[in-house]
């Protein structure tokens, strides 16, 4: 499998893990990272927000063969956004283009976990895939 367009997929009810939740799209955005033969990712219109963004950053990161990601129609928000160029300024991928049109804004229930602010406790809850993505993401940057 080369190309894969999970487009307008969302609506799903979201999974509860402890005090907070996510949708089911973020296991699937977490697995990619096993995947060595997509060249194409098309998720337009799937309600990704700042946590879907936060566990892309970790999932491709290093992915081998991803050479479009098209993540339209999804409101990223700023620390969705954030996350995607900390990802792309990386370089440790093969990632040609990375098409972001159409956002939207994010709901105002949303909840957003800054990187930059864990200069304070925080728990993560391993059963949650961005809280799993988060601690990578960390891991790497200290190692």
């Amino acid at each position: 499998l080369q190309v894969l367009d999970i487009s307008g997929a969302g609506g799903f009810s979201r999974v509860a893990v402890g005090k907070e939740s996510f949708a089911p799209v973020c296991v699937f955005l977490e697995r990619l990272r096993e995947n060595a033969s997509l060249t194409t990712v098309i998720c337009r219109d799937l309600n990704l927000g700042p946590q879907e963004d936060q566990i892309l950053e970790d999932t491709l990161d290093g992915h081998p063969t991803l050479e479009v990601l098209d993540l339209s129609g999804n409101p990223h928000g700023e620390e969705g956004i954030r996350a995607l160029c900390r990802f792309l300024s990386a370089r440790t991928h093969q990632l040609a283009w990375c098409i972001t049109g159409s956002l939207r804004p994010v709901p105002r229930s949303a909840t957003e976990f800054r990187l930059g602010s864990l200069v304070q406790d925080h728990e993560l809850n391993l059963a949650h895939p961005q809280h799993r993505s988060i601690l990578r993401c960390l891991v790497r940057r200290i190692l």
